[in-house]
């Protein structure tokens, strides 16, 4: 989208009360061909920064989203729960209960409140990362994750 029509998009996006969508409308984009490999750019020193960071760790398990499993129909308008994934996405690496969520006009807050609401005890993922190249050692996170929950038995808790 041309970096004029994002900004229209946000002021439409915002006006209709999505202000999570809007701020992601209004993000700058690049605009020429230099601009694009300097954001590409940026993007493998931030990967090799991370990957600095991470350099005595195996793995990263994390939630792969911010909420339990979705309601029939809720994720068109959920984007930040998909946040956990977005850097692990951007970066190209192989990649639970209810909370007190105040109440907000903006539909992905109404939404986000709807699916955590009564979500006690539905399943919540999981997500491992790890380095580049290293897919087996995601393999074997998930295989020891499977192999301790076939094991445990997991029963959703009553309120």
């Amino acid at each position: 989208m041309p970096g004029w029509a994002g900004g229209v998009a946000a002021r439409v996006m915002a006006a209709t009360g999505r202000t999570r969508l809007a701020r992601l409308a209004a993000t700058p984009r690049p605009e020429t061909p230099a601009a694009y490999v300097e954001v590409l750019a940026e993007r493998r020193r931030f990967l090799l920064e991370t990957l600095h960071a991470w350099r005595d760790v195996d793995v990263v398990v994390c939630p792969p989203v911010g909420l339990p499993a979705f309601t029939h129909g809720a994720s068109p308008d959920l984007i930040d729960p998909v946040s956990y994934t977005v850097v692990f996405n951007v970066l190209g690496l192989p990649a639970d209960e209810e909370s007190d969520r105040a109440a907000s006009s903006d539909p992905a807050d109404r939404t986000a409140r709807a699916v955590e609401t009564g979500s006690r005890g539905l399943p919540v993922g999981v997500q491992v990362v790890a380095a580049p190249w290293r897919e087996d050692l995601v393999l074997a996170a998930m295989a020891a994750i499977e192999a301790t929950t076939e094991r445990a038995s997991f029963r959703p808790r009553r309120a």
